[in-house]
């Protein structure tokens, strides 16, 4: 048997197979920028969902509320302790204190600090207050479609049903209050 060995002639022949390290560092790099663009997107998803969960939480604990008085004239004897009597809230937000997803102490007051319109109602409305709202969920928490009287954003009031200047919400007054750890409150009633 003969055997032929082969010179390998041309540049072609002696090319290596494979990646070469500038074409792995590319690849690299672009897995990173799509894997951040996941995460800021998988974050930012998170916090809007969190914000419309807590929405949603508070508006049931209002309306039920509203349910249980509906037959006395005003929420005189409501406050915090006869609130978490009805237990409006999940268990899992703990009892006496009820605490929010941001670690914020809720509470309920009867009247609210910023009665909503019309002026005057005093005791005829109550205020959930929800501490301690993470900025990226604030805006979505405060602009949440819910059946308040009213929201404030730390003391601002961003929403009042029936006042031309902010029904509907301003979203201006939203963004521009919306810091880390800021209080939510929304006013619920009779009008």
């Amino acid at each position: 048997m003969k055997y032929k060995v082969m010179a390998h002639s041309s540049p072609r022949a002696m090319r290596q197979t494979g990646f070469t390290l500038v074409e792995t560092l590319l690849v690299i790099g672009i897995l990173v920028l799509a894997m951040a663009a996941i995460t800021g997107v998988a974050l930012t998803t998170g916090a809007s969902q969190a914000a419309q969960n807590e929405g949603l939480l508070i508006d049931t604990a209002g309306n039920k509320i509203r349910n249980i008085y509906s037959s006395t004239a005003d929420y005189n004897t409501l406050d915090t302790a006869v609130a978490e009597g009805f237990e409006l809230f999940p268990q899992s937000m703990g009892q006496a204190p009820t605490i929010n997803t941001w670690g914020g102490t809720v509470t309920v007051v009867s009247p609210p600090a910023n009665v909503a319109t019309p002026s005057g109602v005093g005791a005829r409305q109550f205020e959930i207050n929800w501490p301690n709202v993470a900025e990226d969920s604030c805006s979505d928490l405060a602009a949440k479609q819910t059946s308040a009287l009213g929201v404030s954003v730390d003391g601002t009031e961003v929403y009042s049903r029936g006042d031309a200047a902010l029904d509907p919400i301003n979203p201006a007054l939203v963004s521009g209050n919306c810091d880390e750890g800021v209080t939510v409150t929304f006013v619920y009633g009779k009008l």
